[in-house]
């Protein structure tokens, strides 16, 4: 199935979507409420995280194609269309950011702290060598 580029956005408002050009279109859009589910699920974490951070877990590329294996790769609007939800998502995205990021463009930004690195841990050489066959090399012991 061929789906061609569709010029329209759809805005998160109160009243019908909204074409660029300012012309309402809800003979092909249908209702904002046909839409909500997948605005809500975009701005769920907000529950999480009361600003713009919480955008950092569902607003990039990534996110659009875990709202699509969601919602499925269309959603039937209320007059009966066949609306591609990575449109909606992909809208959604821009709307709030002006741009569709990558999870890399997110989290590349966040400062690493102690706390978010592994935490070591001691491996019992017994359970070790069960597991793996191999004994652990004990280091050396420096004396001075």
């Amino acid at each position: 199935m061929v789906i061609r580029s569709i010029s329209l956005e759809i805005r998160r408002t109160d009243r019908a979507p909204v074409s660029p050009c300012g012309f309402i279109s809800p003979e092909v859009w249908g209702q904002p409420s046909d839409y909500q589910a997948i605005h809500d699920w975009f701005d769920e974490s907000k529950k999480l995280f009361a600003d713009y951070r919480h955008r950092a877990l569902r607003h990039h590329a990534e996110g659009i194609f875990m709202a699509e294996s969601i919602f499925g790769s269309t959603i039937t609007n209320s007059d009966g269309r066949q609306i591609p939800t990575r449109y909606v998502g992909e809208q959604h995205v821009r709307e709030d950011l002006g741009r569709i990021p990558s999870v890399e463009d997110w989290f590349s930004r966040i400062e690493g702290e102690r706390w978010m690195r592994p935490k070591p841990y001691e491996v019992d050489d017994d359970i070790y060598e069960m597991s793996t066959g191999v004994r652990p090399v004990q280091p050396k012991q420096h004396t001075p």
